[in-house]
């Protein structure tokens, strides 16, 4: 019996936080600094669940920390992705 299980790699967990954090550092827009900063909070919050340190994701790289700490522990609406996944109405 074969199950379709989601599994986080490494490399692709550290390219989404570099992506998050570079387009965080190219912005001046608020609104767009606050959503980038969410998601390299939600890919160092994930880093646990997946067998990874912070520190094996953020590589070292100089990021906001002060920042993303905000909203480590906020509590985030799960998207269409996982809605879909789990059956739930969006």
């Amino acid at each position: 019996m074969s199950e379709d299980v989601e599994m986080a790699t490494l490399a692709g967990q550290r390219a989404q936080f570099t992506w998050a954090l570079n387009q965080y550092n190219a912005t001046d827009d608020p609104e767009q600094k606050t959503k980038f900063a969410q998601r390299m909070a939600q890919y160092i919050a994930a880093a646990p669940s997946h067998g990874f340190t912070l520190e094996m994701v953020t590589q070292g790289q100089s990021y906001p920390a002060d920042v993303v700490a905000r909203y480590l522990d906020e509590p985030r609406e799960p998207g269409p992705a996982t809605l879909a996944r789990t059956g739930c109405p969006p």
